[in-house]
């Protein structure tokens, strides 16, 4: 990861803003980093799913990356908040994929543990350069 620091790659996520939901400390100071490198701006981090559900509901985040299990739980009420306003989730675990709970099945992974290269892939393909850093798909009678 050090290796990839300093690298000039801000227009991936063209200051989209991106919540992270990662119960520990040090892989959600990474994220931030790498979010920030990647020309990212994170609106929140938040170690378990209600304080994920607090920050989701006081900011519009673009996307969120969520870790699977937060403080002893699974985070499956933040994939079906985020679903319910249509914003793209990258789930972030250490398990193999087939062995997580049926929500997190049909969205994209970033295994654990993950690389600056990892993540900027999987992000690219969440999120394809040249897209609009405002979320597609989302209607909101506000």
């Amino acid at each position: 990861y050090r290796g990839s620091m300093g690298r000039m790659d801000g227009s991936l996520l063209d200051g989209r803003a991106v919540l992270v939901a990662e119960d520990e400390v040090m892989i959600a100071m990474l994220a931030e980093d790498v979010i920030d490198e990647l020309g990212g701006r994170v609106v929140g981090v938040a170690p378990t799913c209600d304080e994920a559900l607090a920050m989701l509901a006081d900011s519009d985040p673009a996307l969120i990356l969520l870790d699977v299990n937060l403080d002893g739980g699974t985070s499956e009420r933040v994939v079906e908040a985020a679903a319910a306003r249509g914003i793209p989730v990258l789930v972030s675990s250490g398990s193999d994929h087939k062995a997580l709970p049926p929500a997190f099945q049909n969205l994209p992974m970033l295994g654990k543990p993950w690389t600056f290269d990892d993540m900027k892939a999987a992000l690219g393909e969440l999120l394809p350069s040249g897209s609009a850093p405002a979320v597609q798909g989302t209607s909101r009678n506000s």
